[in-house]
């Protein structure tokens, strides 16, 4: 049987094109947050976009 809670599959989208910037797949664990939080900070310096004009959908 496969556990399809294992992973998450998180998608970053600009809040004023809609456009899809990265998509995430992490292990479903406490640190998953950790990881988003950093892959929007990291998203922020690339495309000089503030925290708020990243969409985060899960």
């Amino acid at each position: 049987m496969i556990n399809d809670n294992i992973y998450i599959t998180y998608i970053f989208k600009d809040r004023n094109t809609n456009q899809l910037i990265q998509q995430l797949v992490v292990r479903n664990t406490v640190k998953a947050y950790e990881s988003v939080l950093l892959t929007i900070q990291q998203l922020t310096e690339k495309y000089s976009l503030s925290a708020q004009d990243i969409i985060v959908e899960n």
